[in-house]
């Protein structure tokens, strides 16, 4: 009963941020994105988790995977099988997020449509993870909670990237340094 409430409560929201105009997010209080991507350098993204949120969440079987021959995942499809049964749906509604490592600081990732067990987008590349959540369209290259201690660090020129998706394409919406110098 109280899920129900809660799904109520986030529809209300959302249908309310709707009407306001807040389709696409706004980077530094100022105009919405465009949907084609136009991306924002600045070293302070506006970033605003309830302009992301997606109520639709996936609750079937993951379809089965379909990587076909050839293709350039074909050769990872053993980790993003074994990625995508463990993680399951995380991410947009209806997508899985899997990742593996590919040496120091360094990880890959791969998108699967659970709808459809197709994989949207490979190897996108990260020093410091990806952060994504079920209910969420927002996908965070380096999130500031996966950095480790700047004091550390021994390549500052770290960017934090967020990504949106739109219509089934992950697209760049802004990025900043990870670090501020």
């Amino acid at each position: 009963m109280k899920i129900g409430r809660i799904y109520t409560i986030i529809s209300v929201i959302v249908t309310l941020a709707l009407a306001a105009g807040y389709t696409y997010i706004k980077i530094s209080g100022k105009e919405p994105i465009d949907p084609t991507g136009t991306v924002s350098r600045s070293k302070n993204c506006d970033i605003r988790p309830e302009d992301h949120i997606v109520l639709d969440i996936y609750n079937e079987a993951l379809f089965p995977l379909d990587i076909k021959p050839g293709t350039p995942e074909y050769s990872f499809r053993t980790v993003i099988e074994k990625g995508y049964q463990e993680t399951g749906i995380n991410f947009n509604g209806h997508y899985s997020v899997t990742s593996w490592g590919c040496g120091t600081s360094c990880q890959e990732s791969a998108i699967i449509d659970a709808t459809t067990g197709k994989v949207v987008k490979f190897k996108v590349r990260s020093e410091y993870g990806i952060s994504v959540k079920p209910n969420s369209s927002l996908l965070m290259v380096n999130a500031t909670e996966n950095l480790p201690d700047s004091q550390i660090m021994t390549n500052k020129d770290i960017k934090t990237s967020y990504y949106k998706m739109i219509d089934g394409n992950l697209v760049l919406i802004c990025e900043e340094p990870a670090y501020e110098r």
